[in-house]
């Protein structure tokens, strides 16, 4: 009797660079995905309040998902402008980005904060915000922001097609 094996030519076994577990991140719950299905679920607040540079933040990667996550908050050029008079850049990248012609300052974001990896059974209760692309701090006040969500295959962290984009309050006290 001969017997073939057949490798499952859609699943890829290749371990991809992996993104930090984030320092913050506490496991709640054991792992408990049994596969047969891709499962991403998440949970937070819409209000960031950020105190000292550390905010509270409470996403939730639950145990039976099958996807690592990683997260970042975003705000518009425009929002920035709004608020603080200028985009947070230096002088010189501001100057790059006026001069194409495609630049849209309400499509056009910079990152304020990434967290580092929260794999399935964590939640990252607190994260730290970071500085401007120009070195400064980001000055007190309610930021209409936008936290932007990676997903990564919890066995290989080959990142996943799917993200998702969620609007948010981002409040900075000093």
């Amino acid at each position: 009797m001969i017997y073939i094996y057949l490798a499952n030519p859609f699943k890829n076994k290749a371990v991809f660079n992996n993104v930090p577990i984030d320092p913050y991140a506490v496991k709640t719950e054991d792992f408990s995905y049994e596969g047969g299905q891709n499962t991403v679920t998440f949970g937070f607040s819409d209000v960031i309040k950020f105190q000292d540079g550390i905010g509270e933040f409470n996403l939730v990667n639950p145990g039976y998902s099958n996807q690592s996550m990683q997260m970042k908050i975003q705000i518009t050029d425009s929002e920035m402008k709004e608020k603080t008079g200028s985009t947070g850049r230096t002088s010189a990248e501001q100057a790059e980005f006026d001069a194409n012609p495609n630049y849209d300052p309400k499509n056009a974001r910079i990152e304020v904060c990434t967290s580092g990896l929260v794999p399935p059974g964590y939640k990252l209760p607190k994260l730290k915000l970071g500085k401007l692309p120009n070195g400064e701090k980001i000055p007190p006040g309610a930021y209409r922001a936008i936290v932007y969500l990676s997903f990564f295959d919890y066995q290989t962290n080959e990142r996943a097609v799917i993200n998702s984009q969620l609007p948010v309050l981002m409040v900075v006290d000093i």
